[in-house]
């Protein structure tokens, strides 16, 4: 993944009508039948027709929406819930100038709102306004200094603008709120995009610090009753261990727990601690691939399947913060650390190679079972009755579907690198690497893809195009920086994205990558982690399997 186009991504979540219904949002007390009777019957009364916009707004009848809310605030200009659900309605509709105007009337009428100040920040970026945008994030952080997304924006539209010190001042601040390894790595990022390599690798070695694999709570009394078979009484003490850190526990405790009551056959009990764990410690690599191990164990394919993706992802972040060292070290003329570093990112890869491998062959095995099944019309659940397959032809028969699936679409980046992965599992290193090149051939910014190279070069010995391919993992174009801002705000209104792709594709009718261009767009929203890596993935597989059965 790429930090940086992460980074431009963050705060994009917030949709208007969720930041702005608190001012507005009440329990429907009558239907839209009886409020438009109400309004027939009292057309001076503006809560009825308020009342009425929000029904409406409420069942995304918007055109409806608008015309009530409309009638409310030129009856009362100063009515701030109508005013501010009139902007929700707008844009939810798509209609970002007309929002941008009433929210401006609220702040007029009533200012210093910050969630209103937010708003009207946003809409300016969605405006291609980013310079007015970041004056009204300023403002909100003014305001309002715990505001996140404030943040996160400001230093996004910072990036966009090329102003890294205002940039690298909202992450301090953010590491300070609640300092986490991803904030830290995007932090660091920042500061070897402003030329500050040696800080750069401080805030990388930070990162890496906070892994929660590194700070690991062993219990010699927990370890000595399960060496004695004592299980029962090695859960009571984790109980009891948990119940003294007075509600804040260490993750270990809930994976040593899973563990216990996983070999117990607790399957209910296993998976709420290591859910719990992870709760704790989103980033828990070793309780992700207990909680797939366990999933897989009970037969839940698709479920081990997830975690064991989230667990590559969660291990490509520890890839990524090596190589990122190894490259700001590199830079900073310190080249046998920055050679130490990309070793040890070259003994952290194999993990993720094996957990996409693993998601591919459980993959499948569920479609298959579920193909058996309704064939058969057997009952209860695909997974519960095994259905035989040895992994290495599992393995097989995915290598062979990502051939014929890349000669049938050969500009998809994200399938290319896909079929290079399991092209390494299988140490086919030299096509492996012709995949991840066309990969980027597609896709320059494919961060994922600019490491699995690098690191394939390094295993085939050529290790100065190694380095040189590394260093493009953190050198983003500025081309590509803008390119991807655009696209993140062109998503957060999906009425102009769906008709902007309906554009792209009619004016590339006759293009042999016609067909790509939803592909490329969704890896792209991927990479800035606006849309779900791994539902995305398990659904291109399902598509694949479909296409090539």
């Amino acid at each position: 993944m790429s930090y940086l186009l992460e980074l431009l991504g963050r705060g994009l979540h917030n949709d208007l009508g969720d930041l702005l219904d608190r001012y507005f949002w009440s329990p429907p007390r009558q239907s839209i039948q009886q409020l438009q009777a109400s309004c027939l019957a009292c057309p001076d009364r503006v809560d009825v027709h308020f009342q009425l916009g929000l029904a409406h707004l409420r069942s995304l009848r918007l055109d409806d929406a608008i015309a009530c809310l409309l009638q409310a605030c030129r009856r009362k200009p100063d009515y701030l819930a109508a005013r501010l659900a009139l902007a929700a309605a707008f844009d939810e509709k798509g209609q970002t100038a007309q929002a941008l105007e009433h929210l401006q009337i609220a702040n007029q009428n009533q200012g210093g709102e910050a969630p209103v100040l937010f708003a009207i920040a946003l809409c300016l970026e969605k405006l291609q306004r980013p310079t007015e945008a970041a004056e009204y994030y300023r403002d909100v952080i003014a305001r309002s200094p715990g505001f996140v997304p404030a943040r996160e924006r400001l230093a996004a539209v910072a990036v966009v603008l090329d102003q890294l010190d205002e940039a690298i001042q909202q992450y301090r601040c953010l590491v300070e709120a609640d300092d986490g390894p991803r904030t830290r790595t995007a932090l660091a990022h920042l500061y070897f995009r402003r030329g500050d390599y040696d800080v750069a690798v401080e805030e990388f070695e930070a990162a890496i610090a906070m892994e929660p694999e590194n700070w690991t709570l062993i219990d010699d009394e927990v370890e000595a009753l399960i060496a004695g078979g004592h299980l029962r009484e090695a859960v009571e003490r984790l109980h009891n261990l948990i119940e003294q850190r007075e509600g804040e526990p260490f993750a270990d405790l809930y994976v040593r727990l899973g563990d216990l009551y996983s070999q117990t056959g607790d399957d209910p009990a296993a998976v709420l601690n290591y859910r719990k764990a992870l709760d704790l410690q989103a980033d828990y690599l070793e309780a992700t691939v207990k909680l797939g191990t366990h999933h897989l164990g009970c037969g839940r394919w698709e479920e081990a399947a997830d975690a064991f993706y989230q667990a590559s992802e969660i291990n490509d972040q520890a890839l990524t913060n090596y190589i990122g060292m190894g490259v700001a070290q590199e830079a900073a003329g310190r080249r046998a650390e920055a050679m130490n570093s990309f070793d040890l990112a070259a003994a952290v890869e194999p993990n993720s190679t094996l957990l996409l491998t693993e998601m591919a062959r459980l993959q499948l095995k569920a479609a298959v079972a579920e193909e058996f099944h309704r064939a058969f019309e057997v009952k209860g659940d695909p997974a519960a009755n095994d259905v035989h397959l040895d992994n290495d032809d599992l393995m097989q028969r995915q290598i062979e579907r990502h051939a014929e699936e890349i000669q049938r679409h050969p500009h998809h980046a994200d399938l290319r690198y896909r079929y290079g992965v399991l092209l390494r599992s299988e140490g086919r290193l030299g096509e492996a690497l012709e995949q991840f090149e066309k990969a980027l051939a597609i896709n320059p910014a494919y961060t994922k893809a600019i490491i699995k190279l690098g690191i394939t070069q390094q295993e085939l010995g050529q290790i100065e195009q190694a380095v040189e391919t590394f260093k493009r993992a953190l050198d983003l174009k500025p081309q590509y920086v803008d390119l991807h801002y655009r696209l993140g705000l062109l998503y957060t209104d999906r009425r102009q994205f769906e008709e902007a792709v309906r554009h792209l594709e009619k004016a590339a009718e006759h293009s042999p990558g016609n067909q790509q261009i939803r592909a490329m767009l969704a890896l792209s929203l991927q990479n800035m982690g606006l849309m779900d890596r791994a539902a995305a993935t398990w659904r291109s597989l399902r598509r694949l399997h479909q296409a090539t059965a």
